[in-house]
């Protein structure tokens, strides 16, 4: 089971724990979403592959990951248990950063950024937080990171190789979902925004965004229950899009490792990183 950091005094930032002894799980990301893989209480080996922006990746102890708003992590397979730690930084705050370094627009083209000194930085400001510090020095730590994250970015991402009259007939489809996430949406209702057959849309959606119209809805439904866990304590399913409320706790559950109220329960102190 995971647990979940955040606090008033660090706006922006929220840290979560967790171990995958076999989950495969998917996530649309809704902020910029660092991952560290602490070689305390993981085996020396590789532990994980994932898939991100069509590409398959690795995870061993000691690698840093970051992963970029509205983009899509798939754990495809488990060879070891793996403790990992996220944080996730919000766009605003990074984009306020790039700006300020002279880095906009922020692109990694590469999600695996990971070198023993961006290691050190990150569990530098992982034990501000774990640790009795004062607020100077979590603020500190934390302006650090964020430095050396945005240095790590290069050039700008790519066009995709979509035509652009489809890329525009593919974002009117998914602005649709994004706009009407808990109602229910058929295929039928998005090909025809896209002015497109239901066939080819489907594979082009999958395609150009990742996952499929009806997974990439499961996870606009996730995403607005995670921001409303971080003030509320409880969500009800059918407001959310789910039918009743061990669906939602399901889906929850395949995709974050813990269930909504685990989420919900921001944890007072951490355990030590390393």
């Amino acid at each position: 089971m995971g647990q979940v950091w955040r606090s008033p005094t660090l706006p922006g930032v929220e840290l979560m724990l967790g171990i995958n002894a076999g989950r495969r799980c998917r996530l649309l990301h809704e902020s910029y979403t660092v991952c560290v893989v602490p070689h305390t209480g993981n085996a020396p080996t590789v532990l994980t592959a994932w898939k991100y922006r069509g590409h398959i990746y690795q995870f061993r102890p000691g690698d840093v990951s970051i992963e970029e708003p509205g983009e899509v992590h798939t754990c495809v397979r488990v060879y070891s248990p793996l403790r990992y730690c996220l944080l996730r930084i919000d766009p605003e705050l990074m984009t306020a950063v790039a700006v300020e370094l002279n880095q906009w627009p922020l692109h990694f083209p590469t999600p695996l950024i990971g070198t023993p000194r961006l290691y050190d930085v990150f569990a530098r400001f992982y034990h501000a937080l774990a640790q009795p510090s004062t607020q100077l020095e979590r603020e500190v730590r934390l302006s650090t990171l964020l430095r050396h994250l945005v240095m790590a970015s290069g050039d700008p991402l790519p066009e995709p190789a979509t035509p652009p009259g489809v890329r525009a007939a593919l974002a009117r489809a998914r602005d649709y979902l994004e706009t009407h996430v808990a109602e229910t949406v058929c295929l039928e209702q998005l090909s025809g925004i896209a002015g497109l057959s239901r066939f080819h849309f489907s594979r082009l959606f999958a395609g150009l965004y990742g996952l499929s119209p009806h997974a990439y809805q499961n996870q606009l439904r996730l995403r607005a229950i995670r921001e409303r866990l971080r003030t509320e304590s409880r969500v009800d399913a059918l407001d959310a899009g789910f039918f009743d409320q061990s669906h939602l706790i399901r889906h929850f559950r395949d995709s974050m490792g813990m269930t909504p109220r685990a989420f919900a329960t921001a944890q007072p102190t951490l355990p030590p990183l390393d």
